[in-house]
């Protein structure tokens, strides 16, 4: 697939734009050298960090190692879809509410 036709099915997200869909394509480029997606979490940094003693097991924030411009990307547009999200909930209230 070429890498036009993944932008496009990119772009057909909600609050996804043209920066947005070729940036994780840009920066990862084979997807498949990843065996699982808690592989592909640790690349970008997304996985939680983890303070172990003894039987105790503590997980910390995200550890922030790897890819930055692709953890601030997600992180953005998940701030983006769920203020959406809040946005389209809070006009069907009110359209309910008129009524």
């Amino acid at each position: 697939m070429l890498l036009w036709e993944r932008v496009e099915i990119l772009l057909n997200i909600p609050d996804i734009g043209l920066i947005s869909a070729m940036e994780p394509l840009l920066e990862l480029q084979d997807v498949s050298r990843f065996r699982r997606a808690e592989q592909l979490a640790a690349y970008m940094g997304l996985t939680p960090a983890q303070y172990s003693s003894a039987d105790k097991v503590c997980m910390g924030r995200i550890t922030g190692i790897g890819k930055n411009t692709l953890r601030s990307l997600l992180v953005e547009a998940s701030w983006t879809f769920g203020f959406s999200l809040f946005l389209s909930c809070l006009l069907q209230r009110i359209c309910l509410f008129i009524q």
